[in-house]
């Protein structure tokens, strides 16, 4: 009895992840994966570029199309279990995060506001005189570095 009870309540915990509105949009053999979060598609690249050629890479696949800006928790979350799900070894992906070798401002590439962040110890750097690109650390619970653009790392893209 009590073994058919767990296997019951494991039975309704499956369904209502298999159910739930965050469903796979795409699955592709060449290591792309799509998901929809309220109402944004956000696809992850599994294939590593350099931050510039992830955006440009994200500029071209999709309207509007830009690596991924995150304004709230929940998405940072999501983007992380998204990462996690279809990519276990993955320990870092870039986000759509820069800072200005300038004026050491960090912004989003898609222009929109820079509202939210998520930093691990010790970032941001502020290292002078380069541009430091974001990444999603997904060792950590989702934590952010910053880091040099010339690395190659797997991304996610939001169109």
């Amino acid at each position: 009895m009590k073994a058919s009870l767990v296997f019951l309540i494991l039975l309704v915990v499956a369904e209502s992840i298999l159910s739930a509105p965050n469903k796979i949009a795409a699955l592709s053999e060449m290591g792309t994966y799509s998901m929809v979060f309220e109402g944004v598609t956000y696809t992850y690249y599994s294939s590593p570029l350099t931050f510039n050629a992830a955006e440009a890479s994200c500029k071209r696949t999709g309207y509007k199309g830009h690596l991924v800006s995150i304004h709230s928790h929940s998405l940072n979350l999501f983007l992380l279990h998204m990462v996690k799900h279809f990519s276990a070894n993955v320990q870092q992906v870039w986000i759509g995060g820069k800072r200005s070798r300038y004026n050491q401002n960090f912004y989003w590439t898609d222009g929109s506001r820079w509202n939210y962040w998520y930093w691990g110890s010790g970032s941001p750097s502020y290292s002078r005189n380069h541009q430091a690109c974001v990444m999603m650390s997904t060792a950590n619970p989702g934590y952010w570095r910053d880091t040099l653009c010339h690395y190659r790392r797997a991304y996610v893209c939001e169109h």
